[in-house]
């Protein structure tokens, strides 16, 4: 009774704090602990600014561990910390008299940790870390990129080392999965931008071209957002002819029929009906392939006279379908210029009976002479053929013709190159360059009768027609060239500086 009496009168006159105690004349910690029933460990405890030898002086105040945990026999810090489910850190922070060790001795006063430091408050949307979570674990889980955790919680150190209890902010929805504009792409999982570019049916490139950030090694990360490229880079427009439906492809380097299969989406087996014999390890760069084995039935008015122009015909590949040469085609079909067929138009396929052997041209008073008077029978045409099994572009125009008749030059000019060589197939070849940026070649000859440097009138003999060269029998090869580019003899006769 007298005990509770005088802590009654410690509480209202000692101290405006109810866990104080005021120091009075003549007190030890010993005597204090005595009256107060609190071990002299506990009053260190609760006052750690004491020195060893716990001298006091009259007047001076001690915080009383009314409030605090006193330890029993048997009691360790981790057994402390697991019966109050606080854990041992934060109860050495509350306690910084607590050695390394952390070892206790009976009757000793421990502060309690306040409820703040043992559970903090979680935000909205937070996340607690748990015994045994971990930064890799918990993206994990809530299917969040780790990095994206460490962008909303820069508080994680590098090794990722979490405490259980630790607060992590989640990441808002905005960073976690960012909105997809119209069109876009989401990267999903196994995603690479060769199989994007297979599934969309849109080359690698544009996509690359549409997206920048992608490196060199096309690497992407689940949940990127790739921007689609437009429709006028995915087909860009054509012109208003090329509405009809393409029928040929030009072969690029590296092509094989099944990658040309899969990329314009045509059967292989239709690709090897419409070219037979065309084999993937002898393609040529340049070289044309069909898309399509036959036109449509309908296309033939009669067959043995006319045939009507389909969508993508070309002259190459009506003579295919008809059994008609390229030159024949052309010679039966002057009004048309070479590779512009209207579609529905008709064609003649006979070809009149001979040709003169000099047209003067109808708009210039220029004149180009035919090489061999005399011989009109056109072997092969210029523009695309088939050779040995595969199709190439021939720049020129076959004339057949005995071996050693005369070739004469189809117009004034002076010889650039007069020589024999297998480098390009033309064996005997005489170059001569004429005005206004005109060249005319004679290739496959005999004999050859200039040196280069030399003046030449039109009809001159400049060589006798042979076989030299990559042939198939004697025929000079008559070629035509202006700024550099091929043209057709045929269609250039006439016509002088054009």
């Amino acid at each position: 009774m007298a005990r509770t009496v005088f802590l009654a009168l410690l509480l209202l006159l000692g101290s405006a704090q109810a866990a104080t105690y005021r120091v009075r004349p003549g007190d030890s910690l010993f005597v204090i602990g005595q009256r107060l029933g609190v071990s002299e460990g506990a009053l260190r405890a609760a006052n750690p600014r004491l020195n060893r030898a716990g001298t006091l002086y009259a007047g001076q105040v001690l915080q009383l561990p009314s409030r605090g945990y006193v330890v029993k026999r048997g009691d360790t810090l981790a057994r402390i910390a697991q019966r109050s489910k606080i854990p041992e850190r934060v109860w050495r922070q509350s306690n910084p008299q607590i050695g390394r060790s952390g070892a206790l001795s009976v009757g000793q006063v421990l502060r309690r940790p306040p409820a703040s430091a043992v559970r903090p408050s979680v935000p909205a949307g937070g996340y607690r870390v748990k015994a045994g979570d971990s930064l890799a674990l918990i993206a994990l889980r809530s299917k969040i990129p780790e990095r994206v955790w460490r962008q909303s919680n820069p508080q994680i150190n590098r090794a990722g080392t979490l405490a259980v209890g630790q607060v992590l902010r989640r990441p808002p929805a905005s960073a976690v999965r960012p909105s997809v504009p119209a069109g876009g792409y989401r990267v999903k999982a196994g995603d690479s931008l060769a199989l994007i570019a297979l599934r969309s049916k849109i080359p690698e490139r544009v996509w690359r071209q549409s997206n920048p950030q992608i490196g060199r090694s096309g690497a992407l990360s689940v949940g990127q957002i790739l921007r689609r490229p437009p429709a006028s880079a995915v087909r860009p427009s054509a012109p208003a002819r090329a509405s009809a439906p393409v029928t040929t492809y030009r072969v690029r380097p590296g092509d094989t029929l099944s990658r040309i299969s899969g990329r314009l989406g045509v059967p292989l087996a239709t690709l090897k009906a419409a070219n037979p014999g065309v084999r993937s390890d002898r393609l040529l760069v340049g070289q044309v392939l069909r898309l399509r084995p036959k036109a449509p039935e309908s296309a033939l008015v009669n067959p043995a006279r006319r045939y009507r122009v389909q969508p993508g015909d070309t002259l190459y590949a009506i003579a295919r379908r008809t059994g008609v040469s390229v030159t024949t085609l052309r010679r039966a079909n002057p009004q048309f210029a070479p590779g512009a067929l209207p579609v529905g138009a008709t064609l003649s396929l006979s070809a009149p009976a001979s040709r003169p052997a000099v047209v003067r041209a109808a708009r210039s008073g220029g004149v180009w002479a035919w090489p061999l008077p005399g011989y009109g029978r056109i072997t092969s045409g210029y523009g695309e053929r088939e050779l040995g099994g595969s199709q190439e572009f021939h720049s020129g125009t076959d004339i057949g013709a005995p071996s050693g008749t005369p070739v004469q030059a189809a117009r004034s000019g002076r010889v650039l190159r007069a020589d024999f060589s297998d480098s390009a197939g033309w064996g005997g070849m005489v170059l001569i360059q004429h005005p206004d940026g005109w060249r005319s070649r004679y290739a496959h000859l005999s004999r050859i009768s200039v040196r280069a440097g030399e003046l030449v009138r039109q009809g001159e003999v400049i060589g006798r027609v042979g076989s030299t060269g990559r042939v198939t029998g004697p025929h000079l090869h008559f070629g035509l060239y202006k700024a550099g580019a091929s043209r057709d003899p045929l269609g250039v006769l006439g016509q002088g500086n054009d």
